[in-house]
């Protein structure tokens, strides 16, 4: 069983996870979850399947997001929950701007193994994702690795190794070129949602002193809604999290931040909220709609 019934962090291959949406359900089905949320970062091409999927196997859930945004020099995950996903327009209007910064950086790995003999010269990243059946508007580090891992038979760890710092493939992101965390919050709440920090306790690993400033930075400026509680990222930091959350009266969440294949250490329902919590969450939820 579970550690968690309630998953509210969970990556497809619309972004940077292995599984599609449907699968995913299946296995949190037959896992013992009663509800999941699926968090593709910066893309909802997948929520139809996965909304329908939770139909058909009687499962709860929300439909999510996992934006890239940037503040005070830091790149900040913003969740998104119960968003309205048909805005197609509005979505993409904003979020191609992280589509660009993902493939930017996809693309100078790519370049770097072509300059280093190790992939065709004619390969694109459209042609990285369509051999390998990713529908995903980017093309993520991950699926690189995949990629190399299928096609030039290298293993697992040496995948890793080369886009990881030092590594012959690595890029770093343009950063500062992603949409800025208020944009991003203020997209979840154009599309009826409520916005949640995800795994803050990297940033408050990190430097606590800058970890405040960016939390009342995000409350004061982004109307921010909530904290991401429970997730590998946060660990040691949960109490410091809850007293935080109840000073501000922020919404508390969480989720494993599932990849499938991608980290195979991290399971569903490994970290999540209780039932009891995600009822609460859907009474806030519903609250934020009808005051918008």
């Amino acid at each position: 069983m579970p550690n968690f019934p309630v998953d509210m962090h969970i990556h497809s291959h619309y972004s940077d996870g292995y599984f599609p949406p449907t699968e995913i359900v299946r296995q949190a089905y037959h896992a013992g979850l009663t509800t999941i949320c699926l968090t593709d970062h910066d893309c909802w091409y997948g929520l139809p399947k996965f909304m329908q999927a939770l139909k058909i196997f009687g499962l709860q859930g929300l439909a999510g997001i996992e934006i890239s945004s940037f503040l005070n020099g830091e790149i900040l995950h913003i969740l998104g929950y119960g968003i309205d996903y048909t805005q197609n327009e509005l979505l993409e209007s904003i979020l191609r701007p992280n589509w660009q910064v993902i493939n930017q950086r996809a693309e100078k790995s790519l370049e770097a193994y072509k300059h280093a003999g190790l992939v065709e010269p004619s390969l694109t990243l459209q042609l990285v994702n369509q051999l390998l059946s990713c529908p995903s508007p980017c093309t993520f580090k991950l699926w690189l690795r995949e990629f190399r891992q299928k096609f030039g038979h290298v293993s697992f760890a040496q995948a890793i190794a080369e886009t990881s710092k030092h590594g012959i493939a690595f890029a770093k992101f343009n950063k500062d070129k992603l949409i800025s965390s208020f944009e991003a919050i203020r997209l979840i709440h154009m599309l009826g949602g409520i916005a949640v920090w995800a795994h803050p306790g990297k940033i408050l690993t990190k430097d606590p002193a800058l970890f405040n400033d960016l939390l009342i930075a995000l409350i004061r400026q982004g109307k921010l809604d909530g904290l991401e509680l429970n997730h590998q990222h946060n660990f040691g930091f949960e109490t410091t999290l809850v007293q935080i959350a109840t000073e501000y009266e922020l919404i508390t969440t969480g989720g494993s931040d599932f990849h499938g294949k991608f980290k195979p250490d991290v399971l569903l329902g490994t970290e999540g909220i209780s039932e009891q919590q995600f009822t609460a969450f859907k009474t806030s939820l519903n609250i934020i709609k009808n005051h918008t």
